[in-house]
């Protein structure tokens, strides 16, 4: 980072002075091509390097278990320290694309999975790397990040990273970091903006003080204990299933994850239902709907034979299973009885790295949340670790219980103690 600091101040007082820096130029070389350059070939290394080093950060943070989540948002800490001046968008073009690359690589492999055109795909995210972070380097951080909230579906925010830096703030946190980075961005000098972000750096043990633990207060009793089922092994899909309810005992509420049966399954649904009526147990489980999008659906002794539809997702993948704007959840809120459902706020899959899901969370005043989710299609990326490195943030943010049941990995069962519900 120093030496491409160096280089700017180097070039600021060497400028290119019309006809006589091109008779200056090297034998050999093009004059109209290093006349035009804003950088010379000596800054390629360093500004490369920069962007390798964004790229370990972000891979660190986002898929290695013991490195904190914070750590892949360093890149844009580098880009707000460099002053404005005209030579920096390169810089920040590099920090921005290493960051936004990881996105773009799990995105397109899970796609490439789904057997979606690979050219397309390669086109696709080659071009929506590019331009976004062009664009942070153009526009600014705060301004870009701003802009991309007019994108509920986007899932690489940078404000998701606010519950890292301003635990317990709640929805208001994010807007309160935006106008930070803007303020930062507004300083010339380069003492004015390291200053400002380590004030910014400094607010989180500063909260957590204020607020006691990172653990949530708003919902103090654990609802849910999860349980692994990774170790689960049957024949038949009916076996794997009847080896899951063979831990939960009668009375218990279940919820496994994502994609579980499909809508038209019938016999699938035929089963569930005799179970729960056997077993006295109450089920929640992912359904896939006929337009891709997840459902949850609850299967116990009142709404068998019938299952009841309970949340139908809002955001998933645009132009694959769900358009660019939030689709209703119309999903009903009353039981058969007419009596209120006692629900958590439910994410699925996608839903978890969108931040309109999550200010929805927020502001629905819910004490905890449940994530479903089923990341087959996006192996061998560790998909399901960022994704609970992000609701780990967002825990901390808003100060409630996040609860995860991943499709043949992890389960939930009440936790034992936990008022019926």
């Amino acid at each position: 980072m120093q030496d491409v600091l160096q280089h700017s101040r180097m070039d600021e007082r060497h400028e290119p002075h019309g006809c006589q820096d091109v008779v200056d130029a090297e034998p050999g070389s093009d004059p109209m091509t290093q006349a035009q350059s804003p950088y010379p070939p000596a800054q390629a290394a360093p500004v490369f390097m920069l962007f390798l080093l964004s790229c370990a950060l972000t891979g660190a943070g986002f898929l290695v278990g013991h490195a904190p989540f914070a750590v892949a948002y360093i890149p844009f800490a580098l880009a707000l320290l460099i002053p404005a001046r005209p030579e920096k968008h390169t810089i920040v073009t590099a920090l921005m694309a290493g960051h936004f690359l990881w996105p773009a690589l799990i995105s397109g492999w899970g796609l490439a999975r789904l057997e979606y055109n690979p050219v397309l795909i390669v086109f696709g995210a080659t071009v929506a790397v590019l331009i976004t972070s062009y664009s942070f380097a153009r526009l600014g951080i705060a301004i870009s990040t701003a802009l991309l909230l007019a994108l509920p579906a986007f899932p690489a925010s940078p404000l998701l990273v606010t519950g890292a830096l301003l635990p317990g703030a709640g929805v208001f946190g994010l807007a309160t970091l935006l106008v930070w980075v803007a303020l930062i961005e507004a300083q010339r000098g380069f003492v004015a903006r390291c200053s400002l972000l380590m004030a910014l750096l400094a607010t989180a043990p500063g909260l957590d003080f204020v607020f006691g633990p990172s653990l949530p207060a708003r919902g103090a009793t654990v609802i849910y204990d999860e349980i692994d089922i990774s170790d689960v092994k049957a024949l038949t899909q009916r076996g794997h299933w009847t080896r899951i309810l063979d831990r939960a005992e009668a009375g218990d509420q279940i919820i496994l994850g994502e994609n579980m049966i499909t809508h038209d399954d019938h016999a699938a649904i035929h089963w569930w239902c005799s179970e729960v009526q056997n077993r006295d147990v109450a089920v929640r489980m992912g359904v896939m709907t006929g337009t891709g999008l997840g459902a949850v659906w609850r299967f116990d002794r009142d709404t068998c034979p019938t299952p009841l539809p309970l949340y139908h997702a809002q955001i998933g993948i645009p132009m694959v299973n769900a358009g660019w704007w939030p689709a209703a959840d119309n999903a009903p809120q009353q039981g058969r009885k007419g009596q209120a459902i006692p629900d958590p706020h439910w994410l699925i899959c996608f839903e978890a790295f969108s931040l309109w899901r999550w200010i929805g969370l927020g502001r629905s005043g819910a004490d905890h949340g449940v994530i479903l989710a089923n990341d087959r299609w996006t192996d061998p990326f560790a998909t399901a670790l960022l994704r609970r490195k992000v609701a780990a943030r967002f825990a901390a943010l808003l100060r409630i219980h996040i609860h995860h049941a991943d499709s043949g990995v992890s389960a939930l069962r009440t936790a034992t103690g936990a008022p019926a519900r």
